[in-house]
């Protein structure tokens, strides 16, 4: 590793070198998939105990809150961890400048939201939110504690430490928050679980990772992260916007009541993306940077993974739309009945970002950040606009429109890579041809089964629904392709692997040396939208 090189950064691997790269990226993805799912069932099951012991009127006022503070935390952010992430090589000043300026910037948000909360709190229009919002604010610090230890981490492809951190800090705050709502602390309950679970991430970082902040600031190296981070910062705002302005808006005009039901559709939502297609996307971005000067190879990559997300991602979207009634009951008890149609809305909103999330890492691995921000800039405000015309209509409305903008929006990724890498629109149909069919096939089983078992209970029912279903989807696809095992094995050594392209030594990032510690978690909930 050349001496200014900081852990996990480096030089691609040279010809001998293709198929490390492949495992990395295969060892990545089953990283990947272990955190995705492990926290994402270990959420869902914390989060169902809450459910039924708490009112919705607790998870809107927490949801309201956080749209204030997921937008500060962008700023802390500032894009800088993307930009280590996709820098072809990282220089020691580059990680002190990021850290420093992270800290500064956080301290700054925390004692700012401290003084200012009662002034939120009037301008969302819920006084209820103001000490909450004075508690959560030291999530700032904590996310700028982390935030350069998780990106190297997810340079070097190190996805066993992002993985045992997530499990352990879903896992201790889970307990925690399930904890204070058995003793009866309310809303307190949800402050403390998302308190817990950013001190448990920084210790296991800071104690994973061998890097360590000097006390020094290079303005140069600042400014050379900041001209790739720019980019990355104004598209998580857009995305932000797009993403939270249905939260702010429904608890202005309808209430925290209001906002706890589609909070909670949201949530499933939410796991059900981060299990089945974020496991593709978080891994995209290192993946695809390491051939981002190889359009054939970054193509064959690009395919791989929007088969993998369709495969993964479209029967769970698709059958989510068919059964959220009886998924709403099941899980969540009758006093939820409100949020199953909007979690119906939101798996169409799903499908398209199986798609969306790996075409725009795509773009963010081809160094430019900042057409996906175009994009976004454009739909943000017809999202905006279309939520504050519809409120009134409802939470199903407002997710109604959050379906429209994803859909309208994914064929504008698909034009900018055509254009980049020469993306064809067969590249985009062969990958998914078999999902598609296997997702129809799918839905008939479900009908057939309602039709002929709609006298069962609901647990019962929703089992025999979710049995068919699967069963229909794997045949189906099977038998429509049956080289797809072979192919998804093939994945990353197309992608990550050397190929026809004569991929040059110090084009990419080397994996790094045995002993090296280098760790982090992926580029946190806005990198994408």
């Amino acid at each position: 590793m050349p001496s200014g090189d900081p852990p996990g950064g480096g030089a691609p691997a040279g010809p001998g070198e293709a198929g490390g790269l492949s495992r990395a990226a295969r060892k990545g993805l089953a990283w990947t998939a272990l955190q995705s799912w492990g926290v994402q069932v270990l959420s869902l099951l914390m989060f169902l105990f809450l459910a039924r012991l708490l009112e919705p009127r607790a998870f809107g006022l927490v949801a309201l809150t956080t749209v204030f503070l997921q937008i500060a935390q962008i700023a802390v952010d500032q894009g800088l961890s993307a930009a280590i992430i996709q820098r072809e090589k990282v220089e020691p000043e580059h990680l002190d400048a990021a850290f420093w300026i992270g800290m500064a910037v956080a301290a700054a948000f925390t004692a700012g939201t401290i003084a200012a909360a009662p002034a939120i709190a009037m301008l969302f229009g819920e006084p209820a939110i103001t000490p909450i919002l004075r508690v959560l604010s030291f999530l700032f610090i904590a996310g700028a504690l982390s935030g350069v230890h998780e990106a190297l981490l997810v340079r070097g492809m190190r996805f066993r430490v992002v993985a045992l951190r997530s499990l352990a800090a879903t896992a201790i705050s889970g307990v925690v928050g399930v904890s204070m709502a058995f003793a009866g602390f309310g809303v307190m309950a949800l402050v403390a679980q998302d308190l817990a679970f950013a001190a448990v991430s920084v210790v296991v970082l800071w104690t994973a990772s061998g890097w360590r902040p000097r006390f020094a600031f290079s303005a140069r190296h600042y400014r050379e992260l900041v001209g790739f981070s720019g980019g990355i910062l104004g598209l998580r705002v857009m995305n932000f916007l797009t993403r939270r302005s249905d939260d702010l808006l429904i608890g202005r005009f309808l209430g925290p009541v209001a906002l706890g039901y589609y909070s909670v559709a949201y949530k499933v939502f939410k796991v059900f993306l981060d299990m089945f297609t974020k496991i593709v996307s978080r891994v995209a971005l290192p993946t695809l940077s390491r051939v981002q000067r190889d359009p054939e190879a970054l193509r064959g990559a690009l395919r791989g993974f929007l088969r993998l997300s369709a495969l993964a991602a479209f029967p769970v979207f698709v059958g989510v739309a068919a059964t959220a009634p009886d998924v709403v009951q099941v899980l969540f008890g009758p006093r939820w009945a409100a949020s199953a149609q909007v979690m119906r809305v939101l798996a169409v909103v799903g499908v398209a970002q199986a798609l969306s999330l790996v075409l725009q890492q795509g773009i963010v691995a081809m160094g430019r950040p900042s057409w996906t921000f175009a994009i976004l800039t454009a739909t943000t405000g017809l999202t905006v606009a279309g939520f504050a015309l519809v409120v009134d209509q409802g939470i199903v409305a407002v997710a109604a429109v959050y379906a429209l903008v994803n859909w309208l929006t994914l064929p504008a990724y698909a034009l900018l890579l055509r254009r980049l890498v020469g993306l064809r629109l067969a590249d985009l149909v062969a990958p998914i041809r078999a999902p598609v069919a296997g997702c129809l096939t799918m839905l008939g089983a479900i009908w057939l089964v309602r039709q002929a078992a709609s006298g069962l209970p609901p647990a019962p029912l929703l089992l025999a629904l979710a049995t068919a279903a699967a069963a229909a989807y794997a045949l189906t696809v099977l038998c429509l392709d049956p080289a797809l095992p072979g192919d998804v094995r093939a994945l990353l050594r197309r992608g990550a692997g050397r190929g026809r392209s004569g991929l040059p030594a110090g084009a990419g990032m080397r994996p790094p040396p045995p002993g090296a510690a280098a760790a982090y978690p992926a580029l946190g909930p806005e990198a994408a939208p």
